[in-house]
């Protein structure tokens, strides 16, 4: 007989295990069985499925879509018609993809002070669902040229006009009031929705990017305000620490990300970042693959990443486990044919395009946006054997239980599972079991939670109790980890997480044994 151990784990935003409030204020109780291997005894069953090589597509991993192709801007367009139009023109090479990233304005969603355009919003998310993704998404204050802010807050808020493009002043309390105000209306509408993927914090900065890059002559996020001494940048500062607090108070449960600052050693800025990280935040970097794009003698790979990683070391010194409770997101540089225009080869260990894949794998990257570009063939078997080791693969390596059972009992299934990918999977999903007959079926959902799943094995002993109504007869076992239908606005359930072993049935359900109900 093997013993149950129960263990309590409490997750927090330390770095170490899952940092949203939510989880905090939860418990979650695994059961687990010694790791000897023990043989099945005559009366009981032990399956060890197979292993596919497949890449698998899931939510929060994988290459992104981006806008759907661009196919879904006009304002008026149904889910449908936008769902519809998702694969027109799709690039060459392209992978399947279950996340699409959206970018979108302040002023494009709120045109009137309180109206908020959820409709514009949801339509967006339940085209994505319908074409089976969650959808991301980013909202910018700033447009290269112009206004990113809505008009009529532009009236009322403070800022400096750089080549064109108006800077809203963050220390402004009329800004600061009202960021507060939109955000959470998002957050209260969209936070746990199990359409969305994840939240890209994109208040600050050309294109959302927290930077100053479309300006003739850049600066930095502090200096571009002009500040007359050392407390008018520290005002500065708090004023993005606001951003980044409006948005970890408003979002508790769908993960957030947040650009990398402070690669310049900016000391106001490394600490936003480390703010932005100590709030539970995962983190996202422009310009994945630049190894020389912009100069010969510096690129964001030996130059800019690192710096970054040191700085947000020392705010941070979880740093390097970040990844195990929110997402690391990355956008390539240029595009993937622009790679191969460089002469950059997927060659290990020194080609380029391999390089930047390694990183990705080496920092546990779970979303690459690949901005919806062909990929060349000849970076084809360096990309899909990526994507099977990218985001989360889930498996079960070995499970056990009775032959037999009465109806009213409870049937014992010990099991073997392993993640063999970088990241867990970080939204809630629901892992369940299946008795399926010929005439009747019921589900028993587990009390585990798939977030926690990080690289690696453990051992899972789960009770289901037989209903004493279900009728006697030879029951398929079978196992999925499902997704949630969607409220406010209504999505579907997606199908069921594909698994890194064979056995999936039509339904995302995977078949495992057979047993007896008496």
């Amino acid at each position: 007989m093997i013993e149950p151990r129960c263990e309590s784990l409490q997750w927090n935003a330390e770095g170490t295990t899952m940092n949203r409030s939510a989880l905090n204020a939860s418990l979650i109780c695994l059961f687990f069985f010694q790791s000897a291997t023990i043989g099945a005894e005559p009366d009981h069953v032990e399956v060890r499925p197979e292993r596919i090589n497949d890449v698998l597509v899931n939510p929060n991993m994988g290459f992104a879509d981006f806008h759907m192709g661009w196919h879904c801007e006009d304002a008026g367009m149904t889910a449908q018609q936008c769902a519809k139009m998702r694969n027109h023109q799709w690039p060459t090479n392209y992978p399947a993809t279950a996340v699409t990233y959206f970018r979108w304005h302040w002023d494009q969603l709120e045109p009137e002070q309180g109206k908020i355009d959820f409709e514009y919003i949801d339509r967006r998310i339940q085209a994505s669902n319908l074409t089976g993704q969650t959808l991301s998404f980013r909202v910018m204050a700033i447009r290269e040229g112009g206004a990113g802010i809505p008009g009529w807050l532009r009236e009322q808020v403070k800022g400096v006009e750089v080549d064109g493009t108006f800077w809203p002043d963050y220390r402004d309390p009329v800004f600061q009031r009202e960021h507060r105000r939109f955000v959470q209306a998002l957050g209260k509408r969209y936070d746990d929705h199990p359409a969305v993927d994840h939240i890209d914090i994109g208040t600050a900065g050309c294109w959302g990017e927290w930077n100053t890059a479309c300006c003739k002559d850049p600066t930095s996020l502090i200096e571009i305000y002009g500040p007359a001494n050392d407390q008018e940048r520290d005002a500065i500062s708090a004023g993005y620490k606001q951003v980044v607090g409006d948005y970890a108070d408003s979002f508790q449960t769908t993960p957030l990300v947040m650009l990398a600052l402070g690669s310049d050693d900016d000391p106001r800025m490394i600490d936003v970042m480390g703010y932005a990280l100590q709030r539970g935040t995962g983190w996202r970097v422009d310009c994945w693959g630049d190894f020389g794009i912009f100069s010969g003698n510096w690129n964001h790979h030996k130059n800019l990443y690192p710096a970054f990683m040191d700085n947000a070391r020392r705010v941070y010194p979880r740093f390097d486990d970040v990844w195990r409770h929110a997402p690391i997101q990355l956008e390539v540089c240029g595009t993937i044919p622009g790679w191969k225009d460089k002469g950059w080869t997927a060659d290990a260990p020194d080609g380029n395009v391999h390089q930047a894949f390694q990183f990705a794998l080496k920092h546990h990257a779970a979303v690459l946006n690949a901005k919806r570009t062909a990929v060349p063939e000849e970076y084809l078997p360096a990309v899909e054997d990526l994507l099977r080791r990218n985001g989360y693969r889930y498996v079960i390596d070995r499970l056990e239980h009775p032959r037999v059972v009465r109806r009213g009992e409870r049937l014992k299934v010990a099991s073997t599972w392993s993640n063999l990918g970088v990241t867990p999977s970080y939204t809630k999903r629901q892992l369940a079991y299946r008795l399926r007959g010929k005439a009747d079926s019921h589900a028993f959902n587990s009390d585990a939670d798939v977030r926690t799943w990080l690289p690696g094995s453990w051992e899972l002993k789960e009770t289901i109790q037989i209903p004493d109504k279900l009728p006697a007869g030879k029951y398929r076992l079978e196992v999925a980890i499902l997704d949630r239908a969607g409220k406010s606005p209504e999505t579907r359930p997606l199908p069921p997480l594909q698994l890194g072993m064979a056995g999936r049935n039509d339904d995302g359900w995977y078949s495992l044994s057979e047993i007896q109900i008496k």
